[in-house]
This record gives structure tokens, sequence and C-alpha cells, in this order.
């Protein structure tokens, strides 16, 4: 694969053919993405290609569930997956290991949070009961459902920081009063976090309890179960800040 480095670079672990709307997204917000291929006939690229790989931000996006040799709880079957899909699992593992090893901010949407949660060694809800969560069918079209969302005081956010032991400053509240502008977001999914891995703090909940946003206490990882590309109230301006902050985190 090769880069034309514009900086800064947000990579984006998925196909560009389903990555449209994150490509979309950061295009507006100001920002060069890339997708892990273009060509969906194309084979994945080698593991030491990514290795090479320069980026400045990781995204992991949305999908499926996991292969098993990715996440398997005690006692499950896990869905039959192609693979391809298994590959494109432990690609994404691998950058986000990267991503970590050299503190570059990670933005998890979706499948892409809760990998970051197994990451951490957290659980998953395989299924979740009811329908809150899922896509709804209109006419012809699945469309997301869209639900409140409550985010925890900002007394109770720097409480959490400091149970974590984490360096509680501007950074950390730029995010929380981004973040906490949302009051409404979509859903498409029927998997979520059980218990948060370690250092992974929850921010915003569904009324239902489900966390929809974690945040890490040190790195500047930031994980949201909703999908911020399809959803009208996440402006470019917004993202640009949201990714910007992300940056200075040191």
């Amino acid at each position: 694969m090769l880069f034309k480095k514009i900086y800064p670079t947000i990579f984006i672990a998925g196909d560009g053919k389903n990555a449209y709307r994150y490509t979309n997204l950061m295009e507006q917000a100001g920002f060069y993405p890339v997708a892990l291929r273009d060509d969906c006939s194309a084979p994945y690229p080698s593991m030491a290609e990514l290795c090479r790989t320069p980026f400045d931000v990781l995204l992991l996006p949305g999908g499926g569930d996991f292969s098993d040799a990715l996440y398997k709880p005690a006692g499950e079957d896990m869905p039959n997956l192609t693979a391809e899909e298994a590959a494109l699992d432990m690609m994404q593992y691998a950058l986000l290991s990267t991503a970590i090893l050299l503190r570059k901010p990670v933005i998890g949407i979706c499948k892409g949070m809760q990998l970051i949660n197994v990451f951490f060694g957290g659980t998953l809800i395989s299924d979740l009961p009811g329908s809150m969560h899922s896509c709804q069918s209109v006419g012809q079209q699945s469309v997301d459902s869209m639900h409140l969302i409550r985010t925890i005081p900002e007394e109770e956010y720097q409480l959490r920081l400091c149970e974590k032991k984490a360096k509680s400053g501007m950074v950390q509240n730029r995010i929380y009063r981004l973040l906490s502008s949302f009051s409404t977001v979509n859903s498409s999914h029927h998997q979520g976090i059980n218990q948060p891995g370690k250092e992974l703090i929850p921010l915003q909940y569904a009324p239902d309890g489900l966390i929809e946003t974690i945040i890490h206490a040190s790195l500047p990882i930031l994980g949201m179960q909703w999908h911020p590309e399809r959803l009208s109230s996440m402006t470019p301006d917004l993202m640009h800040k949201l990714v910007l902050t992300l940056l200075s985190i040191r």
C-alpha cells in the first residue's frame, strides 16, 4: 500500500467500499482518510505491510460478530465466519496493538468499540435482548434505531478518572464536554459491552443501561457504540475538534 503523507492521516481499518461514510466524515472534518484496501476483490495487506503503514489516528469501524479466534465466551457458540472475515479481525487487533504501542489515538465505532473492550480484557453481551439497539425496517430499507443517551455527571467522570489514577486535566475535560453535547444517538447492533476492560471508563449509557461510550484513563482511546458517521448531529466541526483533542493526549 502506498500512502501519501498528509497530516493527520486517519487509517480506517476496513474496506474502502464499506467505509465510505467514515471516509466522507473524515474528509469533511479536514483529515486524510485511508482504508485498509480500496478494492474488495484485492487481497488484504500482509502483516509486514501493516507494520510499515504510517498513520496518525486509527479508526476501527463497525462490522459483524467476532471470529472465535479473537473472542469466544465460555459455553457459547460463535457464528461461522469466512476466512476473510476472521483475517480482518486479526488485522484490526494487530493494528490496535500497534497504535497502543506507539500511543497513537484510536477511535472505535460499534464493533470497533467492542474490539477495544476485548483487547483490554473486557467482556461482551453476545446477543442483546429487545429491539432498542437493532436496526428497523422501513419499507424496503433498514434504518438505525434512535434513542436517548445519558452522559454521567462531570463530577462522577472526574471521580472515575481519580479511581483509575488518571491525569485529570483540560484534555479529558474537553473530550467530556464534546461528547456530552449528544442527547440522542443511533444504534444498529446486537452485541455490546458487558464488563468494561482494564482502564476503560464508561461515559455514556443507553436507557436500558448499555454502555454507549468509553474512554481510556490514560491513552488516547475513545469508543462509541453509536455511529457518528451516520448521525447528523456529529458535524465535521465536532469530529475535527474530537480528533485534535485525542491527538493532544500524551
